[in-house]
């Protein structure tokens, strides 16, 4: 199944997150994401999520963004117990 992009909706999407950014961002599985977006209210909620231009927090500098996600999700693998 194809979809095809109005060239308004095409350029609003160069900005917004893919399926698999946002399953990277989150730690959702994409597959479980597409199931969430057929969900009359969820697929509501995930399409606003995915259509948002990602921001750094206002506390983080845009050039050092990627560290600082990179910091964060080490901290949060290291305190969890596996």
């Amino acid at each position: 199944m194809s979809a095809t992009l109005s060239p308004v909706r095409a350029a609003h999407d160069a900005d917004a997150l893919t399926i698999n950014e946002a399953a990277e961002v989150s730690g959702w599985s994409p597959r479980m994401l597409r199931r969430l977006r057929e969900e009359p209210l969820l697929g509501a909620a995930v399409d606003i999520w995915l259509d948002q231009t990602p921001e750094p927090p206002a506390e983080v500098d845009r050039s050092d963004w990627l560290d600082w996600e990179q910091e964060k999700h080490k901290r949060l693998l290291e305190s969890t117990d596996f």
